[in-house]
């Protein structure tokens, strides 16, 4: 279930716009996102495993809406599609025609929900600064140096999440990558491709039969 939530509350914070002079990155991406009512990506996953001491790669597309809706769709053997109409989480496994179905507000965090709908605010639910990967040891993947970061920690000391770590395309000011390290040691890196805020996806998405 952990898992789950870390999955799924990272997809939360995967789009956000422009810079603009006189206030905060953060204050920026609060306010952006406010406004954001429906975006869609392709996607590319790198999981650290620090156990294992390896990385696995996934893709997929992601579609969301301000509304809590949301479709994330993993591509391969084995993936798995995560469904929510806003109210459940269906986990759909087309290999093995299996569902599971939960409820959304115990599955996913309350900083999750909280984003989901628009409501976020960055300032009350994370500590934020601007942020320089190249200086971190820590950091495991490759860093693009024409991005701008912002790192999050959550102020929640019982969250599953250490910290986020948003990349910035200066040009056309989207968050490009986001870089998810929770508790366990493990790292997930996104990496978000034809990012589309123009193409309200269908309602047919955010559904499924049970």
């Amino acid at each position: 279930m952990r898992l789950k939530k870390i999955k799924i509350f990272l997809f939360c914070f995967c789009f956000i716009s422009e810079i603009w002079a006189g206030i905060t990155l953060s204050q920026k991406l609060q306010e952006h996102y406010q406004t954001l009512q429906f975006w869609s990506a392709d996607f590319e996953q790198q999981t650290y495993v620090e156990i294992l001491d390896k990385k696995i790669k996934k893709q997929g597309r992601i579609f969301m809406k301000k509304s809590g809706e949301m479709r994330i769709e993993y591509q391969g053997h084995g993936s798995k599609t995560y469904i929510s109409n806003g109210k459940k989480v269906w986990i759909y496994s087309p290999d093995l025609n299996q569902t599971e179905v939960f409820d959304q507000s115990k599955l996913l965090s309350k900083e999750a929900i909280t984003f989901l709908n628009g409501l976020g605010d960055l300032e009350k639910d994370f500590a934020t600064r601007s942020f320089n990967p190249v200086k971190d040891p820590s950091f495991r993947f490759d860093i693009p140096k024409e991005l701008q970061y912002l790192e999050l920690i959550p102020r929640k000391k019982s969250s599953v999440i250490s910290k986020i770590l948003l990349g910035i395309e200066p040009v056309s000011s989207l968050v490009t990558e986001a870089t998810l390290s929770n508790v366990s040691g493990n790292v997930t890196r996104y990496v978000f491709k034809n990012i589309d805020i123009k193409t309200n996806p269908s309602q047919d998405l955010f559904t499924l039969e049970e």
